[in-house]
């Protein structure tokens, strides 16, 4: 008993207990924005370049390795996304797990440094895009030009820094060293 009473959590104070569930919540919060960021009116054209904005989230929690996301919240999203934009249901879903799977993938390997971490990120946009590609073609959908879809890709890997220094400003503690800065995974 006066080991559970020993936790950092439980003796840390109110901070360290707020900061903790900010934490827990954060991954799910943001990838729950981008599915909305996603499916906002106007989004949704031949190729919705909108829809790589939760490509990126996920991409972010699967490769800092900071508890991540589970794969069902991943699944979930794809499946809100597949019923706001009328598009056949589980089509985004699979597209994010997929994703989700690659990114977990060559998480060592994007963690090397910034090239690595952008060819990474671009596979995973490719990935998500030429999935979607292939469901267009399935379902005898009107297909975009390339330009469209490396546009779609140039600007969600432009976009990235600007969605990773959020996420990453948002879960340091003023106390302590950043989650990711530390020796091994939290």
């Amino acid at each position: 008993m006066t080991a559970w009473l020993a936790r950092p959590a439980l003796t840390g104070g109110a901070a360290v207990t707020w900061y903790t569930v900010w934490r827990a919540i954060l991954p799910g919060a943001s990838l729950v924005l981008a599915v909305l960021i996603a499916a906002a009116p106007g989004g949704q054209g031949a190729f919705p370049a909108a829809a790589l904005v939760p490509v990126m989230v996920i991409f972010y929690w699967v490769v800092t390795g900071a508890r991540g996301l589970p794969v069902a919240l991943v699944f979930l999203a794809g499946l809100v996304l597949d019923a706001v934009s009328f598009g056949p249901l589980g089509a985004w879903a699979l597209i994010y797990v997929a994703v989700a799977l690659l990114a977990a993938a060559v998480a060592d390997f994007a963690n090397a440094g910034l090239a690595h971490r952008t060819a990474m990120l671009a596979g995973c946009l490719g990935l998500a895009s030429g999935l979607q590609l292939v469901l267009l073609v399935l379902f005898d959908a009107a297909l975009p030009s390339p330009g469209q879809v490396g546009q779609a890709i140039a600007l969600a890997v432009a976009v990235y820094p600007v969605l990773a220094a959020v996420l990453r400003v948002a879960t340091v503690q003023a106390s302590g060293p950043h989650a990711f800065d530390r020796e091994g995974r939290p």
